[in-house]
């Protein structure tokens, strides 16, 4: 289970998730099972094999409300992902305050914030969706673990509220994405480098914004996953909730 998580591509991942998966389900360590069922079905998230995420979360959530405990807010937040990937948004509501609800650490009650956020934001409640945005942004001050990580993903929140509110404003969510890419470039990480990229050209185009990097450039043309695809058209970024 640890080699999987040395690797950032979903897919060299997912074959040393199943090893794991398949061997404490063999010797009937369920509480361990469980934890292997949650990181496969999240990583099938990525890959869009929605099916297949559905089952492991599910399998994950009984064995956890079976023990009990906190860890339960994990798969809870993956069930409320993959409610708001279907568009019923109303139900991945109920999942996300739940882990708001279980969650012991700010990393989850933040993560569950902005997800709660996109929700409210899809169903135009935005007085509610920004509520939800404010409190992510309270406990990001305080003390959080991956704070750059969740950073980057309440930037992108706020300015998707800036760009879909009735009265948008497009150069402050075009320079909230800027900020958003430079926090990912900071962190040395590449998880959605080509996703800002994206909105970056985008915002730019439509604020007469022409003084891009190359960088930028480069990265707007290359390709997303079908999953990361399917983010950019519905103005999302849902997660990341860390492999454990």
């Amino acid at each position: 289970l640890t080699k999987s998580s040395l690797y950032y591509s979903s897919e060299i991942a997912n074959p040393f998730m199943l090893e794991a998966f398949n061997y404490f389900d063999e010797n009937n360590k369920r509480f361990d099972t469980a934890k292997a069922a949650y990181n496969l079905g999240m990583n099938e998230i990525y890959n869009y094999k929605l099916d297949n995420a559905s089952q492991h979360i599910t399998y994950a959530y009984e064995i956890f409300s079976f023990y009990g405990g906190n860890n339960i807010c994990y798969p809870t937040c993956a069930m409320g992902i993959l409610a708001a990937i279907d568009k019923n948004y109303c139900l991945a509501i109920q999942h996300f305050t739940n882990v708001v609800q279980f969650a012991t650490n700010n990393f989850a009650k933040i993560t569950a914030n902005i997800n709660l956020c996109h929700c409210y934001r899809k169903l135009q409640n935005y007085n509610m969706a920004n509520a939800k945005l404010k409190i992510a942004g309270t406990l990001l001050k305080e003390d959080a673990t991956d704070k750059m990580v969740l950073t980057r993903n309440y930037l992108f929140a706020k300015a998707m509220m800036l760009y879909e509110v009735p009265a948008p404003d497009l150069v402050a969510s075009y320079l909230l994405i800027k900020e958003a890419f430079q926090t990912e470039t900071d962190l040395g990480y590449s998880t959605y480098n080509i996703y800002l990229a994206k909105w970056i050209m985008k915002l730019s185009k439509c604020i007469g914004e022409k003084n891009i990097s190359p960088q930028i450039i480069t990265l707007s043309k290359k390709k997303l996953t079908t999953y990361k695809q399917f983010c950019y058209d519905d103005k999302v970024m849902w997660g990341n909730f860390m492999f454990w």
